[in-house]
């Protein structure tokens, strides 16, 4: 039997698999099911399970977070909500240079717990209790990748926590090409880095996808495979 699965698009069931671990905000699922969240948003919630993921990286209520290129801001909106309006989010490269609809950054710059900033090296350093990066990392080579992770790596607090997903990509095709990183350069990448990997886990992985098309191709849909790693900057 294959260990990989096809992402479950009903939310529904990504909802009802919350651990009571971490005391995410108490609106956390309202926020995450409501009619002003956007529609486009929530289309996304199948694959990249964001109940599951808040919960693995132990995300709480009141924490200081860090969403790294942010772009269109869902993973921003995402934080925000499991944060609740004690915590702090700082959104570095909201609006991925122009990219995204004015009205869309204005609405999410008008989130009261929400801060814009340009650069990750603009956070405080230490301040972070968890980061999250997602699906850009296949930008980087191998002088740009693990600096990167340094900078992140610097803004954590000890003991802090980043969740990083990417595409995964197969060694043997021009990945780059492709919008996607192989699983190795990745983990040896944030290892460089000094991070501990925590996690290796299976939760955004699905069998759909051969590694061999674009991640936009049409026939993929949105069934893009993707590694997870949940990693910590060991406590001083």
């Amino acid at each position: 039997m294959n260990k990989f699965f096809k992402p479950i698009t009903i939310m529904v069931v990504a909802f009802s698999m919350v651990s009571s671990a971490f005391a995410l905000a108490p609106d956390f699922m309202e926020k995450m099911t409501s009619d002003a969240r956007p529609e486009a948003d929530r289309a996304r919630d199948g694959v990249r399970r964001p109940v599951q993921v808040m919960n693995l990286a132990g995300v709480e209520e009141g924490m200081t977070v860090l969403d790294i290129s942010s772009g269109a801001g869902w993973y921003a909106r995402v934080l925000s909500a499991a944060i609740g309006p004690s915590g702090m989010i700082y959104a570095q490269d909201l609006g991925a240079g122009g990219r995204v609809p004015a009205e869309q950054i204005e609405d999410l710059s008008s989130m009261p717990n929400l801060r814009a900033v340009q650069n990750v090296s603009d956070v405080p350093a230490n301040s972070i209790d968890v980061a999250v990066f997602g699906l850009e990392s296949h930008h980087r080579d191998d002088d740009s990748g693990p600096a990167f992770f340094r900078e992140i790596y610097n803004a954590l607090k000890p003991g802090g926590t980043l969740v990083y997903t990417e595409y995964v990509g197969d060694p043997a095709t021009d990945y780059r090409a492709l919008h996607r990183l192989p699983i190795e350069i990745g983990r040896r990448w944030v290892q460089e880095a000094g991070f501990e990997i925590v996690e290796d886990s299976d939760i955004l992985r699905t069998s759909a996808d051969p590694h061999d098309l674009p991640i936009f191709s049409p026939v993929l849909g949105r069934n893009v495979d993707r590694f997870l790693f949940i990693l910590r900057k060991p406590a001083m």
